[in-house]
């Protein structure tokens, strides 16, 4: 649903399964913006943002942090520009969406 509905709103969508697709998906094409769930198989969002902060290509790459399950360890929100806790309002994550492209 959250592919569609940013699809319909103009924008580029790639989805992975889990952590590891999403890294060969980033290193196959390096995104703008990653919306990353925290539980994931394969490669949780934790261990799939490490490995992105320690990747000098992908570095730099805004991540949007999104998790049922809120406070998580090892996870400083200061880290990210938004932590969206589920369930969300589509419509608010559209605004977050575009004010993390816009790096504000």
């Amino acid at each position: 649903m959250l592919q569609t509905f940013l699809q319909e709103e103009g924008y580029r969508v790639d989805v992975a399964t889990n952590g590891r697709e999403g890294l060969d998906r980033m290193a196959e094409r390096l995104p703008d913006l990653v919306l990353c769930d925290v539980m994931m198989p394969v490669c949780d969002g934790r261990e799939m943002v490490a490995r992105m902060r320690g990747d000098s290509r992908l570095r730099a790459v805004p991540v949007i942090i999104m998790s049922a399950a809120w406070p998580l360890a090892g996870v400083d929100p200061r880290d990210f520009p938004a932590v969206v806790i589920k369930p969300f309002d589509i419509f608010a994550l559209l605004g977050i969406v575009e004010r993390a492209l816009a790096g504000l």
